[in-house]
């Protein structure tokens, strides 16, 4: 059965003078990505997504804006095999929405070098090519842990398309190990790693899981998807989890972490009072969709956008402890922000730095203890119909950055001279 597979995608590279076309205008971009990939009998495999058509208001030849030599261009070329045309060195990347495409180039005289590729599947299944075989109509797996059932138990038997539904307090850590598994607690199941050195649940390059009314605690990590794993997280919560003494890397001690080309969809949910670096951490070439999210209280950052990573976030709540940042984005990495609320942080409410693009857009950033926005080191922000506001300084920018807002309250701003301003926005005298 054919299903609707979805894409996000984030192109951007830097030249002065904007987006010049053939008579000096700025054109807008589209680029169109296609599923290739087929289901087979009990799985999803690893999504195939390549570029396959696209076209833009300019004469020159067609292509995605991103070198053969970037990492995220590989594997992603035209059907017959070759590359995806000529480079489009002069297009300033936007976040593309669902389904596909526009790109819109911006005016102005310098724009941030960036080319982050982001992919999201919709998770909704996988597209069907000819080799397409029936798919295992799924069972309900009952485990209930206070009677002593465990997780794993019902892992070691499950095949793909079965549902896991769980009750009670589980103390162990769970690793899925076969893809289309679904993880139910009901709203009411807790799995507590027991203060040990590794996630309570794993995914690692596993497609098409869903984890849903379940609270994750007191593990290394929360939940960790990694390595091309693809998942969706339906009111989880991920808290208290731990930052052990022998910590291995900067993702120790989240609640959520998403890494090395993987995918997530976030729906509703809590991500509070973790001890590592960050809440939420995207990288390493990672996409994540969020809505309705609450990030709270955690130790040092809400979340973290990584390494040529990508992250929307609609209607999502960061507030609370988090020493440094509520936001972070961060090396070559993406992020569209839309009525977000980054309120009440110990640190700076949203920073973007080293080549990284945000588009924030009717957010309110209010009452943080540092900035409220930062944006540093050829970073390009866009802001409108925005609250900035209530902060130690709303908006410090530097270092050969490039930001712009319209219909926006802020009431403090700093700039050094390397930054170029757009649309209804100017730097102090």
């Amino acid at each position: 059965m054919k299903r609707l597979m979805s894409v996000l995608a984030a192109l951007a590279l830097l030249v002065p003078g904007g987006l010049a076309t053939a008579d000096d205008h700025v054109a807008d971009l589209y680029v169109q990505y296609t599923y290739l990939g087929s289901a087979r009998a009990r799985s999803c495999p690893a999504a195939m997504w390549k570029v396959v058509s696209c076209t833009r208001s300019i004469g020159a030849g067609c292509g995605a804006a991103v070198s053969p030599k970037d990492e995220l261009a590989t594997g992603r070329t035209k059907r017959d095999g070759s590359l995806p045309g000529p480079t489009i060195a002069a297009a300033k990347g936007v976040i593309s929405e669902m389904r596909g495409t526009k790109m819109k180039a911006a005016k102005g005289r310098a724009l941030v070098m960036m080319a982050p590729v982001a992919v999201l599947l919709s998770l909704a299944g996988c597209g069907n090519g000819g080799d397409a075989q029936e798919l295992h109509d799924g069972e309900v797996w009952r485990v209930n842990c206070d009677a002593g059932e465990t997780i794993a138990g019902a892992l070691s038997q499950a095949l793909a398309n079965d549902t896991i539904a769980i009750s009670g307090m589980c103390q162990e850590r769970v690793v899925v190990n076969k893809d289309g598994i679904t993880l139910d607690g009901g709203g009411s199941a807790v799995i507590d790693g027991g203060d040990g050195g590794s996630p309570v649940i794993l995914v690692k390059g596993r497609q098409n899981v869903t984890i849903k009314g379940v609270t994750v605690r007191n593990g290394l990590i929360g939940l960790h998807a990694d390595g091309g794993a693809a998942v969706e997280l339906d009111n989880v919560t991920a808290q208290d989890n731990l930052l052990t003494a022998d910590r291995s890397n900067d993702s120790d001690g989240s609640g959520v972490v998403v890494s090395r080309g993987s995918t997530a969809m976030l729906r509703g949910g809590r991500i509070s009072g973790n001890q590592g670096k960050a809440g939420l951490i995207v990288t390493s070439g990672s996409t994540v969709v969020a809505s309705g999210l609450t990030v709270e209280n955690n130790a040092l950052q809400g979340i973290g956008v990584y390494k040529n990573s990508f992250v929307e976030l609609r209607d999502c709540l960061v507030r609370g402890r988090h020493e440094r940042y509520a936001i972070q984005v961060w090396s070559r990495s993406a992020a569209e922000l839309s009525g977000v609320t980054s309120t009440g942080n110990a640190g700076d409410g949203l920073a973007v730095s080293s080549d990284s693009y945000v588009d924030l857009e009717e957010g309110t950033i209010t009452d943080n203890g540092g900035r409220g926005v930062l944006a540093q080191r050829g970073v390009y922000v866009e802001i409108a119909d925005s609250t900035i506001t209530g902060n130690a300084t709303d908006l410090d920018v530097s270092t050969l950055s490039r930001i712009g807002w319209e219909a926006t309250a802020i009431d403090t701003i700093d700039c050094d001279d390397s930054v170029l301003t757009f649309l209804d926005a100017a730097c102090p005298e």
